[in-house]
């Protein structure tokens, strides 16, 4: 609790790289406020804040029912396209007449679908071109926020390795 006070007065830094990472690790903090200090954060005005925002408490969502109609909120104003379906894809875990009533909008957003097929290493390689230390084997994905909320929508990810060389997929 005490590291928390630390930390909140980050969330609303100047720099959106700082509250982009003060929501991150706010939101690995299991406390009871944590989802209410983080709400706000649906609508910064940088996007990659609102995805930070997005993809942590989706990954609550479908324990809070109190923050299904901020997410239907987002879900309608957001003109982010990746924070838009990060938004659809944390509404699809909550089966609720609130959520239903948004439903065509979230089918709208992101497809139905089954699975997932994700390659260790592309993700390095779209951030940083010029990577060359990248650890093809290290799938930095499991740490995404979408890969959890997949999970609890019943979508499979797979894993499909990779050499690193383009036009080399298995």
């Amino acid at each position: 609790p005490v590291f928390i006070e630390h930390i909140k007065p980050l969330l609303n830094d100047s720099e959106w790289q700082v509250r982009a990472a003060a929501v991150e690790v706010v939101g690995k903090i299991e406390l009871p406020q944590v989802p209410d200090m983080l709400v706000p954060k649906l609508q910064d005005p940088s996007p990659l804040v609102r995805q930070a925002a997005i993809g942590t408490l989706g990954t609550r969502l479908y324990n809070s029912p109190r923050l299904v109609s901020s997410f239907i909120e987002r879900l309608k104003v957001e003109s982010d396209p990746w924070a838009k379906q990060l938004t659809a894809w944390s509404l699809k875990t909550v089966p609720t007449s609130q959520v239903e009533s948004v439903r065509p909008l979230i089918n709208q957003t992101v497809p139905e679908v089954d699975a997932v097929v994700i390659v260790p290493g592309v993700y390095k390689i779209i951030q940083n071109k010029n990577d060359v230390g990248r650890n093809l084997n290290y799938d930095s994905t499991k740490d995404w926020p979408i890969r959890r909320i997949w999970a609890l929508t019943g979508v499979d990810v797979f894993e499909q390795p990779w050499s690193g060389k383009y036009g080399d997929v298995k």
